[in-house]
């Protein structure tokens, strides 16, 4: 599992990250606060861990030389001790150790979850230890006592015993302050930009508020701390690790100059304040600043879960809309959505003074159909029969069925000759439509009566009275043909 893939040049990245390994190296020495003395963070340690994680196994061979050269100019040594010429490849491949165990811990965590590290403030635990803490508890020792070998006076034990702590800590501080810029870097994708208007202020903020609150004493640093949590909110992630490291640089160079808050008289207490202040503030904002984004996170998982329901339910609606006016059988309007939309249709037809009238259909002798053929026949036949209806009227006509083999059709601004005409070609539709069965083509006919609306009429069931009147006296008169309500007809 790679998540920190190479882009389409290496030889480029490989450039840029040996660059930041001599800025990096450059920017830790600068806060070395006397020679001879550890820094209070080494960011190369993180830099090699960024160059494992990016490159693989491979990066050794950029770690390495990069290591090399810091050890030989004697940005990790002491005045002395690079005489011997064997000390510097030691403390090199003990570094490049230290980067690569720190690498594979990384990727081992993310193969056994399956996803990238440090996205949820659960992994915060396993990044502080596993990560940051334990290489340079492994690798250190080792790297002080091949010092201790070469140093012409050995250091005496408490002596040895503040350049252990001291370099542990500084190597696990660069580690926990570059390696989250690098996670940064990685998702830059996937962080969520907010708007230009918002962009500007916090990073034209922090070092005014963090210059102004260096050359100050007493408790003025602790203005730094509303700026950071701003970064925190409106930057998430991202912004608190670059800006962490921002502060890290600052204050190691100004206290190394001997001003600022934390410069005293003791080295070794204002080493250990900076390295205080620093970790806890790193800490702090890291995780409150995962926990945010993971509180995000939620919130668009909400956001994405609500809309998918609102969707599912919108679709259930329309589909419980769908088969409460929908016929199940033929696909057509049923009898109470057609009563509904016909009695709007008579409504304006009595207010506009339009014509209106209304056909009932009945297919004839489908009982037989039925009993020849089996039902299933028979509701291929009122399949049929409805579609060949359908294709037949005008979109803005009503057709449904009213129930069994009965069918109704409303003729909005059609007056009864008309009506009379379009029932004659629904007839001759009807009796086009066949279903096939064992080899038979079976066809049936349908009997219509049609009926216009009346001055008289009070309401729809007026209409459909005399349609299914006439309709019946179509079936009196032989079926198969169209009946109006008006004529004389023989029983």
């Amino acid at each position: 599992m790679s998540t920190f893939p190479a882009p389409p040049s290496p030889w480029r990245l490989a450039a840029v990250l040996l660059a930041a390994f001599l800025l990096a190296a450059v920017g830790s020495s600068a806060a070395r606060l006397v020679p001879g003395m550890a820094p209070p963070y080494w960011l190369p340690a993180g830099i090699g861990i960024a160059v494992f994680l990016i490159f693989g196994p491979k990066g050794a061979l950029l770690c390495l030389p990069a290591n090399l050269a810091l050890s030989w100019s004697h940005y990790r040594l002491g005045g002395g001790i690079a005489t011997s010429g064997w000390l510097p490849l030691v403390l090199a491949a003990l570094d490049t150790g230290q980067a690569w165990l720190a690498a594979h811990w990384w990727r081992q965590r993310e193969l056994a979850q399956q996803r990238p590290l440090l996205r949820r403030p659960s992994e915060l635990g396993f990044f502080w230890t596993r990560v940051c803490l334990l290489p340079p508890l492994i690798w250190i020792p080792p790297a002080l006592l091949a010092c201790w070998a070469a140093m012409p006076e050995p250091w005496t034990l408490p002596a040895a015993g503040l350049q252990l702590g001291q370099h542990i800590t500084g190597n696990v501080l660069g580690i926990l302050l570059v390696t989250p810029c690098l996670v940064a870097w990685r998702d830059r994708q996937r962080w969520y930009r907010r708007r230009r208007r918002l962009r500007w202020w916090p990073g034209l903020a922090l070092p005014l508020v963090t210059g102004v609150a260096l050359l100050l004493h007493g408790h003025a640093l602790m203005l730094l701390l509303p700026v950071l949590l701003a970064v925190t909110v409106y930057y998430r992630f991202p912004g608190v690790a670059f800006s962490l490291l921002l502060v890290a640089l600052l204050l190691g160079s100004i206290t190394a100059w001997g001003t600022g808050t934390f410069a005293g008289v003791d080295p070794d207490v204002t080493f250990f304040d900076l390295q205080v202040f620093l970790f806890s503030v790193t800490l702090t904002l890291q995780y409150l600043a995962l926990g945010h984004e993971q509180l995000l996170e939620y919130q668009r998982e909400l956001k994405h879960d609500v809309a998918a329901r609102t969707r599912e339910l919108k679709l259930a609606n329309e589909r419980l809309a769908e088969m409460a006016t929908t016929d199940e059988l033929t696909g057509v309007t049923n009898r109470r959505e057609w009563q509904r939309r016909s009695a709007e249709s008579m409504m304006l037809a009595r207010r506009t003074g339009e014509p209106l009238s209304v056909l009932m259909l009945d297919l004839d002798h489908f009982k037989h159909v039925n009993d020849t053929y089996g039902h299933l026949v028979g509701d291929l036949i009122l399949r049929a029969v409805s579609r060949a209806c359908l294709w037949s009227l005008r979109t803005t006509d009503h057709f449904a069925r009213w129930g069994g083999e009965e069918f109704v059709v409303m003729l909005p601004d059609t007056a009864l000759a008309e009506a009379a005409q379009v029932a004659e070609k629904l007839r001759l539709a009807s009796a086009r439509a066949a279903v096939q069965h064992d080899g038979t083509a079976v066809q049936v006919t349908i009997s219509i009566g049609v009926t216009a609306l009346r001055p008289a009429d009070l309401n729809l069931d007026d209409l459909v009275r005399r349609a299914d009147a006439a309709l019946y006296a179509a079936k009196r008169a032989g079926r198969n043909r169209v009946v109006i309500d008006t004529e004389a007809v023989d029983g």
